[in-house]
């Protein structure tokens, strides 16, 4: 704190975020080990469970803070029908397909962004891959 003011830490995260991320890594964990949990096999369901934490939250994570990190607003937002697929492919064919895609991290340029390209080479590159990488849809 600095005389007498306080000052608030600004969270990476937005109101409702973490829940969102974990709500769709639940119906993620819940569709990859359908299969084992209607076999009755819990050790298999919890380990599912933790590799799909690993997996879908650091993969999730990383394309946030790398936006992040280059300069861009970038939120975890979760798509209610892509939910709805996860668990009825999942229900479907027992648990032998899973059409996975629960949300994806949005990113959009923040104020100033538009200069990067031009202060030096590597950043237009990176700016370019991130571009690009928005016009394919959710990872």
């Amino acid at each position: 704190m600095k005389s007498g003011t306080s000052e608030k830490r600004r969270s990476a995260f937005a109101p409702g975020e973490i829940v969102q991320i974990v709500l769709a890594w639940v119906a993620l964990s819940i569709a990859i080990s359908y299969s084992y949990a209607a076999g009755g096999d819990l050790a298999a369901v919890v380990a599912a469970f933790i590799a799909s934490a690993t997996g879908f939250i650091f993969h999730e994570m990383g394309h946030k803070f790398i936006a992040m990190r280059l300069g861009y607003v970038a939120h975890f937002q979760i798509w209610w029908v892509g939910i709805a697929l996860t668990l009825v492919t999942a229900i479907l064919t027992q648990g032998q397909f899973i059409f996975g895609a629960p949300g994806a991290v949005y990113i959009a340029p923040a104020a100033g962004v538009a200069s990067l390209a031009t202060r030096s080479p590597d950043n237009a590159t990176r700016t370019g891959t991130i571009c690009s990488s928005l016009s394919l849809g959710p990872a």
